[in-house]
C-alpha cells in the first residue's frame, strides 16, 4: 500500500513522499510534487513538510534536504465521513499505482526571502 509514517496521528496522516516517488530527484521538490497530483487527481489539499519548508541554508543559500519528505494530510477529528476518507485513500492509491508515470517535478520560480513555503511559485519541469 502506500507507505505513510507510523503509527498514524490523531490528526494527520504523514505520506512518505521519498517512498511514493522514489525516482524523481530531490531538487524537484519531491513532497510537493506528491502534493499536486494528489489536488490534480481528486481536488485533495495535502502540505509539502520537506525540502520547501526546510528553505535554504542561511549561509549558503542552497536548498536544504531533510531526511523526510512528507505529504501532511490533516484528518481532523468528526469532520470527515467514512465516504470522504474512501476518495482520500482511493486517490492515493491511484498515484502510487501510477508513480512510474511521475517522472518530473517542480522548480521555483519565486520565492520570498523569508518564509518561502507560504507564497512560493513553481513551474513543473
Amino acid at each position: 500500500g502506500v507507505p505513510y509514517q507510523r503509527p498514524a496521528g490523531g490528526h494527520a496522516i504523514f505520506v512518505d513522499a521519498k517512498k511514493v516517488l522514489p525516482n524523481l530527484p530531490k531538487e524537484q521538490f519531491i513532497a510537493q510534487t506528491l502534493a499536486v497530483e494528489l489536488y490534480l487527481e481528486a481536488g485533495i489539499r495535502g502540505v509539502e513538510i520537506g525540502s520547501i519548508l526546510a528553505d535554504r541554508d542561511p549561509d549558503t543559500h542552497e536548498n536544504r534536504y531533510p531526511r523526510l519528505e512528507l505529504l501532511r494530510l490533516a484528518i481532523p477529528r468528526r469532520v470527515y465521513s467514512d465516504n470522504h476518507i474512501r476518495v482520500i485513500a482511493a486517490a492515493c492509491r491511484n498515484i502510487y499505482e501510477r508513480r512510474a508515470e511521475i517522472t518530473t517535478g517542480y522548480r521555483i520560480t519565486f520565492e520570498a526571502p523569508i518564509l518561502r513555503h507560504f507564497t512560493v511559485e513553481l513551474d513543473k519541469i
